[in-house]
């Protein structure tokens, strides 16, 4: 049986600076699948982090109507996504006057591990980080002992040499 050894691979970050139109969403979701690529990342999480940073271009167009700059962030540990634009305020998802943005930021936070916004100057943010699963740990020391002895390969018993008397 072989471990997973966990390679510490910096966070790579690319940022694309996107125009407000129809075709947005879908580069932002190609920037996430391409930077994913050949990353050892599950292919669910990165499926999640595409239609997240979808939303969130969506969002931000819809609202702000002027460019977007995308940040997509891939490690090991997994993918954090930000969208940013010129919008001079937060909408709040309890107060969401357009189903669409409560919509988009419903899936937003059932689908990340965490997400955020805020407002600095005339810029507003968006980020959600989604984690990539750690492999589950035996609770106990006897499930380990048993995961243990599965994995180690059997030696041979042991005979008694008979000694002369």
């Amino acid at each position: 049986m072989s471990t997973i050894q966990p390679v510490n691979r910096p966070f790579e970050s690319h940022t694309v600076r996107l125009r407000p139109t129809s075709a947005a969403p879908r580069i932002s979701r190609k920037l996430v699948r391409d930077m994913c690529d050949h990353s050892p990342l599950p292919a669910a999480l990165v499926d999640d982090a595409a239609l997240i940073v979808g939303e969130l271009v969506t969002t931000s167009i819809k609202q702000a109507h002027t460019v977007v700059d995308v940040v997509i962030s891939v490690g090991d540990g997994g993918v954090t996504v930000r969208v940013q634009d010129s919008a001079a305020e937060l909408p709040m998802p309890s107060r969401c006057q357009q189903p669409s943005t409560a919509r988009s930021l419903d899936i937003v936070q059932r689908l990340s591990s965490s997400w955020g916004h805020y407002c600095a100057e005339s810029r507003r943010e968006f980020w959600a980080l989604l984690r990539a699963p750690v492999p589950a740990v035996p609770a106990d020391a006897s499930e380990l002992a048993r995961h243990v002895r599965m994995s180690t390969p059997a030696r041979p018993a042991r005979t008694a040499v008979p000694q002369p008397h």
